[in-house]
């Protein structure tokens, strides 16, 4: 694959699992983490910058601003296992 594929679809990618992530999370909240009171102040300040006060949106905003950071993280740790995975593969 071209690099722009492969850019594109980690784009695609990184889109979607978050949105299942903010999905699945405001449906079990009980099986998520619970982030600090800071983080819920910055993504209100980010909101009231752009002008959305109703709930909803800044609702929408922090499930889907804290979701991007543990689909990130877990899709660069899979990424760098299958890297090593096959690296281990080539020396063999």
């Amino acid at each position: 694959m071209k690099w722009l594929g492969k850019a594109i679809l980690m784009a695609v990618w990184l889109i979607v699992a978050t949105h299942l992530y903010a999905i699945a999370w405001s449906f079990y909240p009980d099986y998520f983490p619970d982030y600090p009171e800071r983080a819920a102040d910055v993504i209100i300040w980010l909101c009231a910058q752009m002008h959305v006060y109703d709930i909803e949106s800044v609702t929408n905003a922090y499930y889907l601003v804290l979701s991007f950071l543990p689909v990130t993280a877990a899709t660069f740790l899979g990424l760098l296992g299958w890297r090593l995975l096959r690296r281990h593969r080539k020396r063999q």
